[in-house]
């Protein structure tokens, strides 16, 4: 999984990989990528971000803070 940060016009200011870490459960796995990017925001000093997903099922449990698996509530709240 990876993150690249881009700021308005397109520019890339930041690139992260987890190559490290990978989970049988592709939504965990994109938990914790956007877990790592808040972490990667607030430690540069960014205040507004935007995250763009591709899973509209990790998009619900973020919206809904609602995770029936502890290991995805863990990294979602």
């Amino acid at each position: 999984m990876g993150i690249i940060a881009k700021d308005q016009s397109g520019t890339v200011l930041a690139c992260w990989a987890m190559k490290e870490r990978s989970s049988e459960d592709q939504l965990q796995d994109m938990a914790e990528t956007v877990k790592l990017t808040i972490s990667k925001a607030a430690q540069i000093g960014w205040r507004h971000i935007q995250i763009a997903m591709t899973s509209k099922q990790l998009v619900d449990q973020i919206q809904r803070q609602n995770s029936r698996e502890h290991r995805m509530a863990t990294l979602l709240y």
